[in-house]
Formats: structure tokens, sequence, C-alpha cells
């Protein structure tokens, strides 16, 4: 699911800037002498209209909204169902341009990260950068921020 983001994520950020891009989505299996004439073309593909680049986004966000964690607890460098969501309503809210825009589909996912009581902000913030307490066995010189995985991370 997490790598379903990041593809998303990868080819939402490049249809926007470059428009049509070539759509990878298999694996190149291992070149040889005797398969070089089939593998050449998988690594210089023709570029993909952008409706096949954002139906293949949508693709991977659907199948990542079901196989992310909910929620990460300790650890919130990864993904999960709030980032999924955010990303589906900025594709929404992008790909068909202003004038077609699914607003209902922008506005449930953008709800669905806002109604998380599990995410929000920090009630001081310069409380996101107090640095916490270092452990004297570190050999280099770190930062530990004391709020580093706050609900507001």
């Amino acid at each position: 699911g997490e790598a379903s983001v990041m593809r998303a994520l990868c080819y939402f950020n490049l249809v926007r800037i470059y428009d049509h891009v070539p759509l990878i989505t298999e694996d190149i299996p291992e070149i040889t002498t005797e398969n070089i004439d089939q593998i050449y073309p998988l690594l210089y593909p023709a570029q993909t209209s952008k409706d096949s680049v954002y139906t293949q986004i949508l693709k991977d966000l659907d199948y990542a909204i079901v196989n992310v964690p909910d929620y990460s607890g300790d650890n919130k460098f990864k993904i999960t169902k709030a980032v999924t969501n955010l990303i589906l309503a900025q594709v929404y809210a992008t790909k068909d341009g202003v004038a077609n825009t699914d607003w209902a589909k922008v506005k449930q996912y953008a709800e669905a990260v806002v109604n998380d009581s599990r995410y929000g902000l920090l009630d001081n913030f310069d409380d996101l950068f107090t640095i916490g307490e270092t452990a004297p066995d570190k050999v280099l010189p770190s930062v530990d921020l004391k709020y580093e995985n706050s609900k507001a991370s």
C-alpha cells in the first residue's frame, strides 16, 4: 500500500509538471543478448496520455487506502490513510481543471483528514521546535525534538 502511494505521488507530480509522461507499472526483466529487442522498448516507453496517468494514480490510491495502516502511532513517518486521503483530495482538485472538478470527492477526502481527531495542531506553535533531552551516549550531536511524534506531526 505504501509503495502504491509513493508511485501515485510521484506520477501526480510528474503529470502536473510535464502533462504527458511515460507510465511504467511493471518491473523490467533482466537484459540479456537474447531479449534485448523485447526489453529495449520497456526501457524507453512512449509517453502516456494525461488521462491514463491519472487513471493509474487513482488506481494506486484506491489500492492504498485499503492497504495502508489506519494510524501510525509512534512512527509519524509511515504512510497512513490520512496521507492517502490528503493526496486523493489533491488529485481530485486538480485532475480535471477548475471548471470540471468533482468538488464532492475533494470534500469527501479532505473531510476524512480534517475530521480525524488523532491529528491536529499543538496549542503552542513554538512547541514544534522544542528540543528534548539528548542521550549522553550519542557520539554525534543531534536534535531530538520533544514533540516529534505529537498529533501535529
